[in-house]
């Protein structure tokens, strides 16, 4: 492995607005070490936004990074964040099934590996994660997070809500 991943600390979190981003992380230095990833480098376990991309950023996620996905996770009981990346990166890898019959995985994640991966030969490692930590949010406050943040970076493999 070239280097360590480190956590990094973009902006400061409010219970207004949740403006600290950790990472992007490079897959490939993110996974690629050894023993895995520290649980203190681990997405937590708590309400959370995320993104994937194809470049990585500074400060915060935006266009020019090309956003794959963008996603959120709410139910703290089912593992929050950590969980929705746990179905997540399987997928971006290619450990699915079909993408109609493949209820139960991450879509926009079987959609990436699908069409932009597979699709132009691309290397699941040289993708981004970062996400954005939210702790004591609700689930509307997430909801609304997640619609701001899909409606600013126009994700590429995220399919739009339906009010």
């Amino acid at each position: 492995m070239s280097g360590r991943a480190t956590r990094t600390r973009m902006g400061i979190a409010t219970t207004s607005s949740w403006t600290q981003w950790f990472g992007p992380f490079k897959l490939r230095e993110y996974l690629d070490r050894h023993g895995g990833v520290p649980d203190s480098e681990l997405p937590p376990e708590s309400p959370a936004c995320y993104c994937v991309s194809v470049h990585g950023w500074s400060g915060e996620p935006n266009r020019t990074a090309e956003i794959l996905v963008i996603g959120k996770a709410y139910a703290i009981k089912s593992g929050g964040v950590r969980s929705r990346v746990a179905s997540l990166l399987p997928c971006l890898f290619g450990f699915h099934g079909p993408t109609k019959t493949s209820a139960g995985f991450h879509r926009p994640g079987i959609r990436t590996n699908v069409e932009f991966i597979r699709a132009a030969m691309q290397n699941p490692m040289d993708l981004y994660i970062a996400w954005l930590s939210m702790p004591g949010a609700s689930e509307q406050q997430v909801l609304a997070r997640e619609a701001e943040l899909t409606k600013q970076l126009q994700p590429r493999y995220n399919k739009p809500r339906k009010n």
